[in-house]
């Protein structure tokens, strides 16, 4: 059969999918207006994550912002507490996870 002899059969897969990409690019297998539907819709799917990354960034960056506040409060404070305990002559506060060896510490 001459139909099984052309070159398009030769290609194979690969000769399907550039037929398919020929024809739908011209027109042929699907009309101009779905396609240029489908790339519209492509655009507007790729806008809507562009902005919800960009989003998804700016809560990162005000966490990150707040969490530096916060550290910086708190070495503040551990500043002025360990102030009072100089100037007081109280012992330091102890470690976190410390306990007297009368409730079982170390």
């Amino acid at each position: 059969m001459e139909l099984f002899q052309s070159a398009w059969a030769q290609g194979g897969a690969l000769g399907i999918l550039l037929l398919v990409v020929v024809l739908v690019c011209t027109g042929r297998l699907v009309p101009r207006s779905v396609a240029k539907a489908w790339v519209d819709l492509a655009k507007t799917n790729a806008e809507i994550h562009q902005a919800a990354a960009a989003a998804a960034d700016a809560r990162a960056d005000t966490a990150v912002n707040a969490m530096v506040e916060q550290t910086a409060a708190m070495r503040e404070m551990q500043g002025v507490m360990r102030t009072i305990n100089d100037r007081l002559g109280t012992p330091p506060v102890p470690p976190p996870g410390w306990m007297p060896a009368s409730a079982g510490g170390p």
